[in-house]
């Protein structure tokens, strides 16, 4: 048995004496004029049941409706033809009066006509063309489809509240039966699979005359319940040089090893942790774990990111929406980042790699950075010892690639919450330099607040006599975040998480403060400004100094980032030296069809000069064809001009690009082929497919869609396929074929990757569709198997009326309905105005006796055709 319950908003009905007609000249609202629209907002479906009337290319619209389906605050009085509220975070006044034919928005006026206006006994209604104009939405109507698509100018309400449940999900756990998400589970297999990318490239180089040979491997999968991940690359004459493996599994509810409750370990090829004096974090084989929180960070760490780069591919990196940084060539086949500021509160990270065949991929991670305190009674550690800079196999064991490769370098750093706003650190190392001196070295500190500034505290101490002491503050205020440290060193301390570090002239002290803010733009725009600077003193009586600013915004459709970077050297007995240089770059996808990039690198100081400048063009040309243009100007002494050009060929198995480019001063060319595939074992089929490149650095999945007659959730024998499910948010966005299956590929390496399903243009009607969000753990070499059924359904069809004193009934909208099912979440549903209210449920109905006892309900059972 199942029970309607109702509340009703404006509950008390208005005698017939007191509504008041429409005046003359208004629209009337004939019922033969009544169309039923679906409305959209940015894509996503809000109802398919929103009455309007009239022409509909420019229907009458219910504004009282609309707003109740946007979340803004407006209030409507229908028989004053009166509408009144604020919009956006600025509260800017609306207000809307038919009588005097006039609507006011934040003080400025818009003339209503009695052709734009109408009205009925529960709302006022508007012209569609005149209504975006007045509330923060773009609204199209088609007629031909009875579609509303509506595009937010701003924020909206609905919208923060669903960005605002979207970060709730990542912390809080929600009841049963109650998340609109479909979780799919991703444990780690003993064994499975790999997933292999391959990228083979030959060229000719005149200036060499070296016909290169270079290829790639990467492989991943599940091996021993962890994730195993691994990479062979060659040098330009094809002759294996590097090689690299990984075992390493992650556990955000910390139950790795046992009592120690890790929440990452990793053995194999790894890095050392971080740390905040002392050691810098380096790699080789060997073995490293946290049981500290993923996803969190010390305001007083800055962080190192690296990460896979194939052949040909360039990335860079932004911070809170600035450009911090770019790599245009892989080095040992990945990228690095060292040394990365953060500030307080949550920081967006976005990796964003360019392909050689036009790709552009990008990767978000939220970092959460405090203060690095912890609750009271927690502890956690940070442990790596690796041999420094040696590879599990090592090709080339004759090569030397650091003074203090092959040496051991072990590092521990521990933390213990003893108070809310107190937490005690320390830490121990042992490593070698950079002249391969060994050193030893203890630490230990406190983090804390005090008013709302974050504290750091540290003495360090190693046993050649060195010491350091370093104080941090980090604070906010008025909209500026700032992060201070100032560090003391004596007797040649090794810090070599100082940038300014320098073996051969020891470091007396360092000050460095971080600030990020934000300065008003064009329009309602803000411009996001990063700095830097620094100052070290050196003990032989010389100083550095550094500084760099970033700013990136978007202008007139085009992403723009500019920086500057400033250094000053003084020695004793010498000339100082003084520099600064900035770049420019400036992206734009132009015409939705011509993805542009243009960067430009000059001198100021000691000499204004340009440096180079660069420019590319990518256009998709179909689905499997695309050209490459560019040119690029160097200045200076070496000074040429340099013209790229290259087609590329997308394929269901790879990727083919042919490019070239020729110097016209000194004559030079190249020419290139390179391809690119990968291969897969396809979970559905059960054998080994050939398959885009990527799914060796990243999570992917494989769907199939289905509709599930027997209500199992599991595709059996006879079930009809869905094709048409577009699916989004990995490389690229896929449909599902003919057999109701796609791949999804390009997920990244996360514990949280969102995949979003539509289902608007599948050809089934009746059927109830599963969450829209589908939610799996993404890892390298991971291929989720996701079913995807959609249920056929009967439909419960109920229409509630409102009895008024002189015994007429009308329909009444606005009233929040929740079916309650035994042994079942709920259902939740509204009426629409003066609508029936459809619930796609096969139950029995009842209406609840505290409804008030004017509403009556009628309810229609039946199956639908």
């Amino acid at each position: 048995m199942a029970m309607l319950l109702g509340q009703i908003a404006g509950g008390q009905a208005i005698p017939a004496a007191a509504q008041q007609q429409a005046p003359t000249g208004e629209q009337p609202l004939r019922e033969e004029d009544l169309l039923l629209f679906s409305v959209t907002l940015d894509g996503r479906t809000l109802t398919e049941t929103f009455a309007g009337y009239g022409d509909p290319s420019d229907p009458l619209l219910p504004v009282g409706e609309l707003a109740r389906l946007l979340g803004l605050d407006m209030v409507v009085s229908p028989q004053i033809g009166r509408a009144t509220g604020s919009l956006g975070e600025a509260r800017r006044p609306v207000l809307i009066d038919l009588g005097a034919g006039i609507a006011r928005v934040n003080g400025v006026d818009i003339p209503i006509s009695a052709a734009q206006a109408g009205r009925s006994p529960t709302d006022i209604f508007l012209r569609a063309s005149l209504l975006q104009k007045i509330l923060p939405v773009a609204i199209a109507p088609n007629g031909e489809e009875l579609l509303l698509a509506l595009t937010a100018t701003e924020t909206l309400p609905i919208q923060a509240a669903a960005e605002r449940d979207r970060r709730l999900r990542q912390f809080e756990q929600r009841p049963a039966g109650t998340d609109p998400t479909l979780r799919v589970p991703s444990s780690y297999a003993l064994v499975s699979a790999p997933a292999i990318d391959v990228t083979l490239e030959t060229g000719y180089d005149s200036r060499r005359d070296l016909t290169t040979r270079r290829y790639d491997v990467r492989a991943a999968a599940d091996l021993l319940r962890m994730g195993f991940t691994g990479y062979l690359g060659s040098d330009e004459r094809g002759r294996p040089s590097e090689v690299r493996m990984k075992l390493d599994r992650r556990s955000p509810d910390g139950s790795l090893l046992g009592p120690l409750g890790a929440t990452y370990f990793a053995l194999g090829d790894v890095f050392t942790p971080l740390t905040t004096l002392g050691p810098r974090s380096i790699g080789g084989r060997g073995f490293s774990f946290t049981t500290a929180p993923l996803g969190e960070a010390s305001v007083f760490q800055r962080i190192t990111l690296r990460g896979e780069l194939p052949i040909g591919y360039q990335v860079e990196l932004y911070v809170n929406d600035v450009l911090r940084g770019g790599q245009r060539f892989p080095v040992d086949g990945r990228y690095e980042f060292l040394d990365v500021p953060l500030t307080r509160g949550l920081n967006v990270i976005r990796i964003v790699t360019y392909g050689p065949n036009g790709e552009r991929n990008e990767q978000t991670r939220v970092l959460n950075v405090g203060g690095g305190q912890l609750e009271p009674g927690r502890f956690t550690v940070d442990f790596g010892i690796v041999e420094q800079d040696r590879p599990v196999i090592d090709l080339s064991p004759g090569r030397t690639r650091t003074p203090a490769a092959g040496e051991l370098r072990t590092i521990a750093r521990m933390a213990y919450g003893l108070r809310d706003d107190l937490t005690l650190v320390a830490s121990g190392a042992l490593y070698p330099d950079g002249l391969g001196k060994e050193r030893k070295m203890l630490s230990f500190g406190a983090r804390g607040s005090l008013l709302g500034v974050a504290l750091l505290g540290e003495l360090a101490h190693d046993f050649s006599g060195g010491s350091a002491a370093q104080f941090g503050a980090s604070w906010q205020a008025g909209g500026i975040f700032a992060t201070l440290r100032h560090t003391e060193y004596r007797h040649r301390f090794s810090d070599e998480t100082n940038i300014l570090q320098d073996d051969l002239r020891p470091l007396r002290r360092t000050t460095a403060v971080d600030t990020l803010f934000s300065v008003p733009g064009i329009g309602r725009s803000r411009i996001p400004v990063s700095l830097h600077a620094e100052r070290a003193a050196y003990a032989d009586g010389g100083t550095t100094w550094l500084g760099t600013g970033r700013a990136s915004t978007s202008l007139f459709d085009t992403l723009i980032s500019t920086g500057l970077d400033y250094r000053r050297d003084s020695r004793p007995n010498s000339a100082t030296d003084e520099q600064l240089s900035g770049n420019f770059a400036a992206s734009r996808f132009l015409a939705y069809k011509w993805q542009l990039r243009a960067v430009v690198d000059y001198d100021i100081v000691p000499k204004a000069a340009l440096r180079t400048f660069s420019i590319t063009a990518d256009r998709a040309l179909s689905e499997k064809f695309g050209l490459h243009l560019g040119a690029g100007k160097r200045f200076g002494a070496q000074s040429d001009l340099q013209f790229q050009g290259g087609g590329f060929l997308h394929m269901p198995f790879g990727d083919l690009a042919l490019t070239g480019d020729y110097a016209t001063r000194s004559r030079e060319w190249r020419v290139g082929l390179r391809i690119a595939f990968g291969l897969i074992f396809d979970p559905w089929t059960r054998r080994p497919v050939l398959a885009r490149a990527g799914t060796a650095t990243g999570g992917s999945a494989a769907v199939s869609a289905f509709i599930d007659d027997d209500g199992d959730g599991a595709l059996d024998a006879g079930e009809a396929p869905v094709p048409g499910v577009v699916l989004t948010g990995g490389e690229r966005s896929v449909i599902t074929d003919a057999r109701g299956r796609a791949f999804v590929n390009g997920l990244g390496d996360t514990s949280t990757a969102m995949i979003h399903a539509d289902s608007r243009a599948i050809d089934a009607f009746y059927v109830d569709s599963p969450p829209q969000d589908i939610e799996l753990s993404a890892r390298p070499g991971k291929i989720a198997a996701v079913v995807y059924p959609f249920r056929p359904v009967n439909e419960v069809i109920a229409r509630l009326s409102l009895t008024r004193p002189d015994g007429r009934r009308v329909g009444v909208a606005a009233v929040r309905l929740m079916l309650v099912r035994d042994g079942a979440p709920p259902i939740l549903a509204s009426s629409e105005l003066q609508l029936h209210m459809r619930l796609k449920a096969p139950v029995t109905v009842t209406v609840d006796a505290l409804a008030a006892a004017q509403v009556s309900a009628e309810i229609l059972f039946g199956e639908t055709p």
